[in-house]
């Protein structure tokens, strides 16, 4: 399928505006070597499989009938974080996360995470406690407890343009917390539910490091929530 044809269904598919094929146009508007992730820890990350996952989503769900941004947040003059709803033709919501980069006068996703969205109750004070968790952990010096206890055995960890999964290769990332001076403290400005097992966290980070942080927590086989998603 060349490219102007793939352009011209997502235009018909996803509403039509400039808005909307900006975020969900052809491939053209992801760098070569993005990445579309799913709740389930699926890491999409070539244009031909991209394109497939697109066009499947219009096809089950149809066209996206109304978005709406629900957070923006520029983490420097070149990189930025914006969250997303999405109601589809055939009255299924989902919720986007979409990093973006400046590529020349355009920013480009570098990455993105699409999931269903459903009603449910928050378990804010489950997050809370598992949050205090992480950074007891963080400040106890020891990567490898840290990243055994908080996050999935699919974890995706994304910093400067490069993911990586799995709890071996974010230990080895982390390794520089074990330093005996590295402390680390975390105040959540912005919370978004997905869905009763999955919510993203933005926040603040100060200690050793002052950047900003996003946490997608999702909640594992026993009912506790771990780290699926890490980037800072």
């Amino acid at each position: 399928m060349n490219k102007l044809l793939f352009g011209l269904i997502l235009i018909f598919s996803f509403g039509g505006n400039c808005q909307n094929i900006a975020k969900y146009g052809p491939n053209d508007s992801y760098f070569p070597n993005a990445v579309i992730f799913t709740e389930n820890g699926q890491i999409i990350d070539t244009k031909a499989n991209r394109e497939k996952y697109l066009l499947g989503l219009h096809k089950k769900w149809g066209k996206v009938n109304q978005e709406k941004l629900l957070y923006s947040v520029g983490i420097s003059p070149d990189l930025k974080i914006e969250l997303f709803s999405l109601l589809f033709a055939k009255k299924k919501s989902m919720k986007s996360l979409i990093i973006w980069r400046k590529n020349g006068d355009n920013f480009l996703k570098e990455l993105e995470f699409l999931s269903e969205t459903t009603l449910f109750k928050t378990d804010s004070n489950g997050l809370k406690i598992a949050r205090k968790k992480w950074v007891d952990l963080c400040n106890t010096h020891n990567a490898s407890l840290l990243v055994r206890e908080m996050y999935l055995p699919k974890a995706i960890y994304h910093n400067n343009g490069r993911t990586i999964q799995g709890t071996t290769q974010i230990t080895e990332e982390y390794k520089y917390m074990n330093n005996p001076n590295y402390n680390l403290t975390l105040t959540p400005i912005y919370f978004e539910p997905i869905n009763e097992n999955q919510i993203i966290e933005i926040g603040q980070c100060s200690g050793s490091y002052k950047g900003k942080y996003l946490l997608l927590w999702k909640k594992d086989n026993t009912n506790e929530w771990k780290i699926l998603f890490d980037t800072n």
